[in-house]
Formats: structure tokens, sequence, C-alpha cells
């Protein structure tokens, strides 16, 4: 079975030489253009951490629609909070 290698390069002719000396060895390589497209092709959707903080909020939130420990903050990310104190 041959392995696959994701390459994620923004210049053309570095990807192409990449591939090309990738596949003389026998891999199977995907090439990517930039990192967003390289996340959607290996987990089939750009927002896996949203989709994964949403689970946990499921697990751990006694309401996740309306989170004391996984706090979203705009523009930035997500940020854990000690609700206890």
């Amino acid at each position: 079975m041959k392995k696959t290698i994701l390459i994620v390069e923004d210049e053309a002719g570095i990807a192409r030489f990449t591939q090309q000396l990738l596949e003389k060895e026998g891999f199977v390589c995907q090439v990517c253009r930039d990192g967003a497209t390289a996340v959607r092709y290996f987990f089939g959707d750009d927002r896996v951490v949203d989709t994964h903080v949403a689970r946990l909020r499921k697990k751990i939130e006694q309401d996740p629609t309306h989170p004391l420990f996984i706090k979203t903050v705009v523009g930035t990310g997500y940020k854990f909070e000690d609700a206890t104190e």
C-alpha cells in the first residue's frame, strides 16, 4: 500500500518539484496551496476546532448554549475559565 503525503506549499514550482521527488520514491501526493485548503482536505471541514469545542461543551457544560467554562473570544478563538471561583 502506498503512503500518501500532503504537501502544503504556495509556490507552484516548489510544490511540483517536491511532488515529483516524492512520487519517484513511491508516495502518493496531494498538493494544497495554503493551510486552509489543507485543513479542508485533511479534516473535510475548515471549522474542525469549532466542531470539537461544541462537542466538549456538550460534555462539560450544564447548558452548552450558555457556556461557563469554554468561552468564545470573538476574533481570537476560545479560552477556558474556571467557573468555580
